[in-house]
């Protein structure tokens, strides 16, 4: 009995990356172009009214369907540059690819189609998410079941549910891609240990996403400072979360800036390793032949220098492909949270001194 194939999908960020030439930065227009007057229509019609829904200095919550809808418009247009860049990165590992034009469309294709069942793994995680994180911040679905509620509150909880959907959904792209990556590095080129250039497109993939989490964390840092600094009966330190947040991104960015090169790094430790072995066993037999007399002793001691440089070069390959410009760029990104985090309290405290 044949297994079934498992069923795939194409994310929608994918197909724009692929199928149109559209900026990525239109998504983040569109999502809160569409999404926050759509809701300020439904306030109108049938809420508050329209001073309520935008009475953004007393109400916070009140500024959370734009922060939201921004948001949405965010990872969307972050997903489509990741993936645009993703394809543009593999067209040029076409030198250095075996198998040539067959291999890249295939590979092609691993990047375009993704299994459904992983993509709705990632979209319960990201509804269990926001579930629990409605509750705990603002116990929204006590009020909801108390009949506490207002047309805001399912607006708010359901543009809530579709961000987390996407980003669990999102997630999930970008852990497969990484593999897909990956598996790259470790089966699908050709590497040259005396250049390690051409490979560096395996690298750009990493530094993306590493760049899409670091904005998100740093955006969250401000949002979670302007959330508490309009509620002072909280009495945690909004520090204490952003600490955590921080934290937790430097463990993830690091994790996705590594994890799409792990198949090269293998590839290039076992490659430097077979050429090492072959290196120093001609190295042994010039030293052997070194010791001995007739024209093979001379030639030996005229190539031994070489291969002794040779090895020294070898040993000096780094496995990582990592350069110095990569490295910096990395932590560079790595420190945009702490920047906003910094940035955040700074201006908590010019509020708080305005205000008192």
């Amino acid at each position: 009995m044949s297994q079934r194939e498992p069923a795939l999908v194409t994310p929608f960020w994918v197909r724009i990356a692929t199928e149109t030439s559209l900026s990525p930065g239109w998504l983040l227009v569109a999502f809160p172009a569409v999404l926050y007057p759509t809701y300020l229509l439904l306030e109108v019609l049938f809420g508050r009214g329209l001073a309520a829904a935008t009475d953004f200095g007393g109400d916070f919550e009140a500024r959370l369907f734009p922060m939201l809808a921004v948001s949405l418009g965010y990872i969307s247009m972050m997903y489509t540059y990741v993936a645009r860049g993703t394809f543009g990165d593999l067209d040029a590992l076409g030198p250095v690819l075996r198998g040539g034009e067959a291999t890249c469309a295939s590979l092609r294709e691993q990047l375009i189609r993704f299994e459904r069942r992983r993509w709705w793994v990632g979209a319960l995680i990201g509804i269990a998410v926001t579930v629990v994180l409605q509750e705990l911040g603002i116990a929204r679905w006590t009020r909801l079941l108390a009949g506490d509620w207002s047309l805001r509150d399912p607006c708010l909880a359901a543009i809530s549910i579709g961000f987390w959907i996407m980003g669990g959904a999102g997630s999930m792209y970008l852990i497969d891609s990484c593999r897909v990556y990956s598996r790259i590095g470790e089966r699908h080129v050709q590497v040259d240990l005396l250049d390690l250039g051409p490979l560096s497109p395996l690298t750009r993939h990493g530094l993306r996403i590493v760049l899409l989490l670091t904005i998100i964390t740093a955006a969250g840092s401000i949002f979670l400072l302007i959330g508490y600094s309009s509620r002072p009966s909280v009495r945690v330190s909004p520090f204490v979360p952003i600490s955590v947040a921080c934290f937790w991104n430097v463990m993830l960015a690091s994790a996705a800036f590594f994890f799409p090169v792990r198949g090269l790094q293998r590839s290039i430790r076992t490659r430097k390793a077979e050429k090492l072995a072959e290196v120093r066993e001609e190295i042994r037999l010039d030293h052997d032949l070194v010791a001995q007399r007739g024209p093979e002793s001379a030639e030996a001691s005229t190539r031994l220098p070489g291969l002794l440089a040779f090895e020294k070069r070898i040993e000096s390959v780094r496995e990582w492909p990592f350069d110095a410009p990569t490295l910096t760029r990395f932590f560079l990104y790595v420190a945009i949270p702490l920047g906003s985090w910094i940035g955040g309290a700074l201006v908590e405290r010019l509020l708080g001194a305005a205000l008192d």
